[in-house]
């Protein structure tokens, strides 16, 4: 293929330049969202410059000097910033990040200004811009929601994931980009298979907000449904067909969010714990403490906005308050990674009281880890125990070592937070 017939294949198809240009510039605004977009980024990015220099070079070099003297203060700002940076006494990695950056945005600046000289070209860009946001953001969406439980629902060993290092308010940019590109769209089409598609794009981008952990982002969403159920209520009492097209077209949406937040919201303050224990095993999710902590400290971040004096223990044990049971690990004293193991079997299983269900640790459990040994520390809610001077309190634990331990020695041993070991008896 010789380049004048690839010159032809890109001006004769101009909506194909513009989604490479559109993906190209998302791929690296959003890439602190998914970090693995700077890979895709990087392709395209060389895809363009090669494309630029070699395939159009001459209306490249032509339209570089008007260019240059339209974003002549633009451009005078950057020199005088690399400058200042030549002349410093070191170049930190940082700041060369942040000049390959300058670079890049002042080359999407120059590829916008040279492809979309007219105006028809220029909508052409900005409609098919905001179809690339929805689709980025449902993609950022649905990758966030599968890496949120992913770790719940896998056997694998808990990894620090690459996007949890990014802060949380930035990442959830696209989606709100995202979310207010799909309600412009839905003030634009009549279609029902499109309103559909666009009432669980709204969805799906809500519930990557709601499991985000952000409080700013928990209060735009809310202020954002809010809103539209003002709009819809207006649209009862005034006749105007825009206004009530556009309602309509988004109702789908609030039946499905408000459903899911009234399901999510009893199922946590509203039923008992062994109702959510039963439901976490059902639902098949393997880490069910972790799971537990993690729902607690996201829902607590939230409800702090409204109750800043409510401390995060008091808020855990209103919505993990269990029925104490001494026989179970299951009704909340089993708060490390264990298997809970009925009926129980092996030698001396007879002189434990019927009905006791073990809890099993192993080399898949969460121990803290301090000076070669390791230690598992299980609530046993003597805190709920009302006693006087001198009362005296018994404990009954019982503690089995199978014979393929491979450990030095076992070890039980009652504390407290504030002070040493209260007393401790060796296996």
């Amino acid at each position: 293929m010789t380049p004048h017939i690839k010159y032809y294949f890109f001006v004769e198809k101009p909506l194909l330049r513009v989604i490479l240009l559109n993906v190209t510039i998302l791929l690296f605004l959003f890439r602190s969202s998914i970090p693995v977009f700077k890979y895709p980024f990087i392709l395209l990015y060389l895809g363009l410059i090669f494309y630029y220099l070699v395939v159009v070079r001459k209306r490249f070099l032509y339209n570089l000097k008007p260019f240059i003297k339209h974003y002549i203060l633009i451009i005078f700002i950057v020199v005088i910033y690399f400058v200042t940076i030549i002349l410093s006494d070191k170049l930190f990695l940082e700041v060369f990040k942040d000049c390959l950056n300058i670079l890049i945005l002042i080359s999407f600046l120059f590829f916008l200004d040279y492809t979309f000289e007219s105006e028809e070209k220029l909508k052409l860009l900005i409609s098919n811009l905001i179809d690339c946001i929805i689709w980025f953001s449902v993609i950022i969406s649905l990758y966030g929601l599968y890496e949120y439980f992913y770790i719940y629902f896998g056997n694998n060993i808990i990894k620090q994931r690459e996007s949890s290092l990014v802060d949380y308010n930035f990442a959830l940019l696209p989606v709100f980009f995202g979310l207010v590109s799909v309600l412009n769209k839905l003030t634009k089409t009549v279609l029902r298979k499109e309103i559909i598609m666009y009432n669980l794009f709204l969805s799906i981008q809500s519930l990557q907000i709601f499991f985000s952990s952000s409080r700013r982002g928990f209060i735009i969403i809310n202020l954002i449904i809010i809103i539209l159920f003002l709009s819809s209520s207006l649209s009862v009492f005034y006749k105007n067909k825009h206004l009530r097209a556009f309602a309509k077209s988004y109702k789908y949406y609030l039946i499905i969010i408000v459903s899911f937040l009234m399901i999510l919201s009893l199922f946590i303050f509203a039923t008992s714990y062994t109702f959510k224990e039963r439901v976490f095993e059902i639902s098949g999710i393997k880490r069910i403490n972790i799971f537990q902590n993690d729902i607690t400290e996201r829902c607590y971040r939230y409800y702090s906005i409204l109750n800043k004096k409510i401390s995060y223990s008091t808020f855990y044990k209103r919505i993990w308050a269990a029925a104490y049971d001494a026989k179970d690990p299951d009704s909340g004293w089993g708060t490390r990674t264990h298997k809970t193991v009925f009926p129980l079997s092996g030698e001396n299983v007879d002189i434990l009281p019927s009905g006791v269900k073990g809890y099993l640790m192993d080399s898949t459990c969460n121990p803290y880890v301090a000076d070669g040994n390791t230690y598992s520390y299980t609530d046993l809610f003597l805190y709920n125990l009302k006693v006087n001077e001198n009362d005296t309190v018994y404990l009954s634990i019982y503690c089995y070592v199978s014979s393929d331990f491979n450990g030095n020695w076992a070890l039980i041993a009652l504390t407290n937070n504030d002070s040493p070991w209260i007393a401790s008896t060796k296996y």
